[in-house]
Formats: C-alpha cells, sequence, structure tokens
C-alpha cells in the first residue's frame, strides 16, 4: 500500500469511530452532512476521502473539534 491509501484507510476508521461513539448510523450521518449514503461508507472503507467542505460538514456532524489552519485556533460545530 501507498501512503495515500494509507492516510484514506487511516481517516475512514476515524470516521468510522467517531460515528458509532456518537450513536449515529451512516445514513444519519450522510443526510446531515449533505452526502449520500455510499459515499459516506466508501469514506469509511478508506475507498474515498472526501473534500475539504465534506470533511468540514462531517466533522460538524460528528462534534470534532477541527483547528483553523488560518486563524491557529480550534473551532467547534456551529462556529466560522
Amino acid at each position: 500500500m501507498n501512503f495515500v491509501m494509507d492516510y484514506k484507510q487511516m481517516y475512514g476508521e476515524q470516521v468510522k469511530g467517531a460515528r458509532t461513539a456518537k450513536g449515529i448510523t451512516q445514513a444519519q450521518l450522510a443526510e446531515q452532512a449533505g452526502a449520500s449514503l455510499t459515499y459516506i461508507s466508501m469514506i469509511e472503507q478508506g475507498r474515498r476521502y472526501p473534500s475539504l467542505v465534506m470533511k468540514w460538514r462531517i466533522y460538524n456532524v460528528l462534534g470534532v473539534e477541527v483547528e483553523c489552519p488560518a486563524c491557529g485556533t480550534m473551532l467547534k460545530e456551529g462556529e466560522k
């Protein structure tokens, strides 16, 4: 496996872990993030890597804090 494949797999596992910890289904994550169920499934399987916008939507649904590279602070859901 190459680096890109390893990273997609790692990211997918993180999304799945956060989703299951929150107690929501792939279908619920997909609906709330504005994605298809197939797309979320492929992300979790490491077969797709989401765009920056989709990553932000997924993080917001899962309640994951994200560091803002432009401002150097942590952003939570609802903050911009």
